[in-house]
C-alpha cells in the first residue's frame, strides 16, 4: 500500500470513527430533554422529513447513565478514591439506570465495613446500597466507565493515603525471566609503556522463575580482560588474559502479606539499618516497606568522579564487580548502580586510555533509624557467613528490630551471635524539630580471633539526617562512628582472619593484618536547591583510620549546578587521599546550551578539567536525540589535551532503544589508544503464551507487566520509550512500583488498521517481582459501514446492533441505516434490535469482500430478515 494511500484510509477510518461517536452523543443528548420528568421520551418523528413515523424503543437511553445491562469492566472509586477495576454485572432499576450487583465479600474488599452495618452481611447480592446505607449513594458513567459510590465515612475504613487492599495484590502468572547487560570494548595503545590490544568484555545475567508467589532469582558475571605485553612499568601481567564467570547471589523468595514480611532463602544480604550489611547464606525474614502505603513509608548511592580521559569506571562491593562502564572526559554521575549488598563501601577505579589507573572510596550506609508511632520493622537472619576472601565462612544469627514510639521516638537493637563472635546493639533515634532527626547508638564486641587472641570492645554511632523537600530538596545524611581498639565488627572479625583480604590481585592493600580494625569513620552528603534560582549545590565526603595505621582513607566531592534560559552549567571538584599515595586534586567544569532552534533535540557543550599538575583537558560536543519518540541517542565529540603526551581526543557514541532492548556502540580516540566499544541489554520473558522479548529488565527482576493485546501487532505502549507490542500483541513493561496501581496504557493511534480495542487502559497491583497480564480484548478484522433494510426500508435510527459471533462487536444504527462497525470478519450474522416485540428484531448476514479487508472502511449492504 503506498502512503498516499496509508493517509486516505486512516483518515477515513477517523472520519468512521467519529462518525459512530457523533451517533451515541446525538442518543446522549435526547437524554437530556425534559430531563426533569424521567420518562419523558424523544418524539421520534421530529428526526423525521418524509415517509412514516418511526417506531424505535429508545427507553435504554432515556435517562441518564442509561444502557442496555450486562456486564462491563469499570474503575471503581469509593468516596473519590480508586479501589478496584473488575468486571460487574449491571442491571437496570426502577428509574431505567444501570446499578451494580455486588457481594457482601467485595464490598468488604474495597473497604466498607460490612460486619458493622444490620443486615448486609446476610445479603446474597446487593443492587441497592441504599437499602443498608440511607445517606449512600451509586452512581455509574457510562462514557467513562466509573463506578463511584458515596458512603458515610464512618462506614468505611480509615486507610492510610495511597493503600490498596491486599486482597487486589497481583501474584501474576508463571514465567521464566532473564535479563542481560553486555559491554566490551577492544582498545589499540600506540605508547612507549604498554603498545598492543587491551580487550575487556563484562555480562551480567539475571534469571528468574515465577510460580505463584514464589521468586527464584539468580544473579551471575562474566569478566574477560586481555592485556598487552608490558614493556615498561605501567603493565606487569606479561600479556596475560582473565575469564571469569562469578555467581554473585542466588535466592528464593516470596512475600508473607500476613506479618508485612518477605522471606528469603539462599544468598542475600543483611539489612544495613541496624548493623552494616554484609552478605549470607541461609533464610532471612524481614518487614518489607514496599507494602505500606507511599504515606507510611526508604538508597543506592549516586557516584561522583572525573576521568580525565576516555576512561573505563569499574565500581566494587566486597572485592566483586558489581559495574562497568565507559566514560568519557570530564566529571561523571552513575545513577544506575545495583549493590549486591544494601551497605558496604564502594571501590570505585577509573582506568584511563594510556592504562593509567586513580582509585577513590565512596561509601554507603543509610540515614538515621526513625520509623512512625506503633510501626515495628524486624529482620531475624540465620546462616552462614559469606566470604570473598580465601576465609572461613562461619554460622552466625542476627536478630534487628526498631520500633516507634511516642513523642516522635524510635527505639532500636539488634544481637548477633556466632561460635566465635558475639555482639549486641542498642540505640534511640527522636527528632528535632526543624533541625532533623538524630539517632545514637553503641554495640559491644567479643570476638575470638584465629591468633588465638580475644578481643573486647564498644563502638558509638551517632546519625543525622534533615529532607525539608518542601523548601527545595534540601537532603542531608551525617554519621560519626568511633570504636575503641578492641572493637571488631562481625565482617571485619571473620575478613580479618586471612591476610589477604582483597581478592583483586590489582590491588595493593594486601598488607591488611589483625591490627587493622577501624578507629573513626565520619560521613556526610548534601545535596541543596539555592533560593530564587541560584542553582543547586552538592557535597559528599568520607574519612575513616585504623588503629595501628598511619594515615586517612579520604575522599571529597563537592559541586555546583544550575541553568539560565535552558542553557545548563555546573562545576565540580574531587579529593581524594588513601594512606601510602599521592593525594589527588581534580577540578571539572561544563555547559549545555540547547539547539532547537536549529536541529530539534540538539545540544552543544563544553567541558574541562584538570588535576593537581595542571594536567588538562577540553572538549566541545554536540549530542541530543532523534527519531520519534527520542530513543535514539547520539554523542559526537572532540577535545584537547595537554599532558606530557598532548594532542586532540574524540569520541562518537550512538545508543538505540526498542521494543526488544537496547544498543550502543561507539568511537574514542586519543594520542595514546584507540578504542571501540560497543553493548547490549534486553530481557526475555517466557510465559504460558509464549516468548516475549523486553527491553533490560531491572537488575534484580522486579514487578513487570506482561501486555496482551493479541494480534495488535506494533501499537506503542505508553509507558515506556520505544515499548511495541510483537508481530502477536505483546509486550512487556520491565518497570513497575510492586503493590501500587500501575495504569498501563496503549496509544490508539498506532493501532493497526485491522484492529480495535474494548479499553485503552488497564490497571494492575503486582506484587514484589509478579509478572502481572495487562490484557487488552482486540478485535482484529475490517472496518466496515454496513447498510441494513428490513422489509424494503432502512433499520430505524437507534437500533441496536451486534455481531452474533462476538456480542463486543457492537454498534448503533445511524442516518440512512447506516451501522459502523470495527474488527468485523469476513462473514458473520448481526442481530439488530429497535424494540422489545418479535417484529422489531431481527437478524442480518453479510459478506465482506477479500481484496481490501485490511486498506479501507468497507461499504457493504445486508438485508435482515
Amino acid at each position: 500500500m503506498s502512503l498516499d494511500t496509508a493517509r486516505r484510509n486512516r483518515g477515513h477510518k477517523k472520519t468512521l470513527f467519529w462518525f459512530r461517536r457523533l451517533t451515541c452523543l446525538i442518543l446522549l443528548a435526547l437524554q437530556s430533554v425534559h430531563y426533569a420528568f424521567a420518562r419523558d421520551e424523544f418524539d421520534m418523528a421530529a428526526l423525521e422529513t418524509s415517509g412514516p413515523k418511526l417506531n424505535v424503543d429508545l427507553s435504554q437511553f432515556s435517562n441518564t447513565g442509561s444502557q442496555l445491562p450486562g456486564n462491563y469492566r469499570v474503575d471503581v472509586f469509593i468516596n473519590h478514591v480508586q479501589v478496584d477495576t473488575r468486571d460487574l454485572h449491571f442491571v437496570q432499576n426502577k428509574e431505567g439506570l444501570l446499578i451494580p450487583e455486588v457481594a457482601p465479600d467485595l464490598l468488604k474488599v474495597w473497604g466498607i465495613k460490612v460486619d458493622e452495618i444490620e443486615g448486609l452481611i446476610e445479603a446474597e447480592k446487593i443492587d441497592d446500597l441504599t437499602k443498608f446505607i440511607p445517606q449512600s449513594s451509586v452512581k455509574f458513567d457510562y462514557n467513562q466507565m466509573r463506578l463511584d459510590l458515596t458512603v458515610p465515612q464512618a462506614d468505611v475504613n480509615s486507610n492510610a493515603q495511597g493503600y490498596v487492599n491486599p486482597s487486589l495484590w497481583d501474584e501474576g502468572i508463571p514465567a521464566l525471566l532473564l535479563g542481560y547487560d553486555f559491554n566490551g570494548s577492544n582498545t589499540w595503545r600506540n605508547n612507549d609503556n604498554a603498545p598492543g590490544t587491551e580487550d575487556n568484555y563484562f555480562l551480567s545475567l539475571h534469571g528468574g522463575l515465577n510460580l505463584g508467589a514464589w521468586r527464584l532469582r539468580n544473579y551471575s558475571t562474566w569478566t574477560y580482560t586481555k592485556t598487552p605485553e608490558s614493556t615498561g612499568n605501567g603493565f606487569t601481567d606479561n600479556g596475560s588474559s582473565q575469564n571469569h564467570w562469578n555467581s554473585i547471589n542466588t535466592f528464593l523468595q516470596r512475600d508473607i502479606p500476613q506479618v508485612s514480611g518477605m522471606l528469603t532463602m539462599g544468598d542475600a544480604t543483611t539489612p544495613s539499618d541496624v548493623y552494616d550489611g554484609f552478605s549470607f547464606r541461609g533464610a532471612q525474614i524481614t518487614s518489607d516497606d514496599n507494602m505500606l502505603p507511599d504515606s507510611l513509608r526508604s538508597f543506592a548511592p549516586t557516584v561522583h568522579g572525573i576521568a580525565a580521559s576516555n576512561a573505563t569506571v569499574t565500581i566494587r562491593q566486597n572485592s566483586t564487580i558489581i559495574y562497568q562502564k565507559q566514560v568519557t572526559p570530564g566529571a561523571f554521575e552513575i545513577k544506575d548502580l545495583y549493590p549486591n549488598s544494601t551497605n558496604g563501601d564502594l571501590v570505585v577505579t577509573v582506568k584511563e586510555s594510556d592504562g593509567h589507573e586513580h582509585t577513590f572510596v565512596q561509601p554507603f550506609s543509610s540515614v538515621a533509624i526513625m520509623q512512625r508511632e506503633g510501626h515495628l520493622k524486624y529482620a531475624f537472619t540465620g546462616g552462614e557467613y559469606r566470604s570473598y576472601a580465601d576465609g572461613g565462612e562461619p554460622k552466625f544469627t542476627q536478630l534487628t528490630a526498631i520500633y516507634g514510639l511516642p513523642h516522635e521516638m524510635t527505639v532500636y537493637g539488634g544481637a548477633q551471635l556466632s561460635d566465635d563472635y558475639q555482639n549486641g546493639l542498642a540505640g534511640l533515634g527522636f527528632t528535632l524539630g526543624d533541625i532533623g532527626s538524630l539517632s545514637v547508638d553503641t554495640a559491644y564486641s567479643s570476638a575470638d580471633l584465629s591468633t588465638g587472641e580475644h578481643k573486647n570492645g564498644a563502638s558509638y554511632r551517632a546519625q543525622y539526617s534533615k529532607s525539608v523537600l518542601s523548601t527545595g530538596s534540601t537532603v542531608t545524611l551525617a554519621a560519626y562512628r568511633y570504636s575503641t581498639k578492641g572493637y571488631y565488627s562481625f565482617q571485619d572479625a571473620v575478613d580479618l582472619q586471612v591476610n589477604d583480604y582483597y581478592t583483586d590481585d590489582e590491588n595493593d592493600n594486601n598488607d591488611f593484618n589483625l591490627t587493622n580494625n577501624k578507629r573513626s569513620r565520619w560521613q556526610a552528603s548534601l545535596s541543596q536547591d539555592l533560593p530564587d534560582g541560584w542553582g543547586q549545590i552538592y557535597l559528599n565526603g568520607y574519612q575513616q583510620d585504623y588503629w595501628s595505621d598511619e594515615g586517612y582513607e579520604r575522599n571529597l566531592t563537592v559541586g555546583y549546578n544550575n541553568s539560565w534560559s535552558g542553557i545548563s552549567y555546573g562545576v565540580t571538584y574531587n579529593f581524594t587521599s588513601m594512606p601510602g599515595t599521592e593525594n589527588d586534586h581534580q577540578l571539572a567544569m561544563n555547559i549545555s546550551v540547547p539547539l532547537d532552534k536549529w536541529l530539534h533535540g540538539a545540544y552543544a557543550g563544553y567541558s574541562a578539567n584538570t588535576n593537581r599538575h595542571g594536567d588538562s583537558t577540553q572538549q566541545v560536543s554536540l549530542y541530543g536525540s532523534a527519531l520519534e519518540d527520542g530513543n535514539l541517542n547520539y554523542t559526537v565529540m572532540e577535545g584537547y589535551r595537554n599532558h606530557a603526551e598532548s594532542g586532540s581526543n574524540g569520541s562518537v557514541n550512538v545508543d538505540y532503544t526498542g521494543s526488544v532492548g537496547e544498543a550502543n556502540v561507539g568511537y574514542n580516540y586519543d594520542p595514546d589508544s584507540h578504542q571501540v566499544n560497543y553493548g547490549l541489554q534486553g530481557g526475555v520473558v517466557v510465559h504460558q503464551h509464549g516468548v516475549t522479548f523486553s527491553q533490560a529488565l531491572s537488575q534484580d527482576i522486579q514487578s513487570i507487566a506482561l501486555v496482551s493485546a493479541r494480534g495488535s501487532r506494533d501499537t506503542k505502549v505508553l509507558n515506556g520509550t520505544g515499548v511495541k507490542t510483537d508481530w502477536r500483541g505483546y509486550a512487556v513493561v520491565p518497570y513497575l512500583t510492586p503493590y501500587r496501581r500501575t495504569m498501563v496504557s496503549l496509544d490508539t493511534s498506532t493501532l493497526a488498521d485491522d484492529a480495535d480495542i474494548d479499553n485503552s487502559s488497564v490497571n494492575v497491583i503486582p506484587t514484589e517481582g509478579a509478572v502481572v497480564m495487562a490484557q487488552f480484548k482486540t478485535h482484529i478484522g475490517a472496518h466496515a459501514l454496513i447498510r441494513l433494510q428490513h422489509a424494503g426500508s432502512a433499520i430505524p435510527f437507534g437500533a441496536t446492533v451486534s455481531l452474533i459471533q462476538d456480542e463486543s462487536v457492537a454498534g448503533i444504527v445511524g442516518d440512512n441505516g447506516d451501522v459502523y462497525l470495527a474488527g468485523v470478519p469476513m462473514e458473520g450474522d448481526l442481530h439488530v434490535q429497535w424494540g422489545k416485540g418479535v417484529n422489531t428484531q431481527c437478524t442480518a448476514k453479510f459478506a465482506l469482500p477479500e481484496n481490501n479487508t485490511n486498506s479501507s472502511v468497507i461499504n457493504v449492504s445486508a438485508a435482515c430478515h
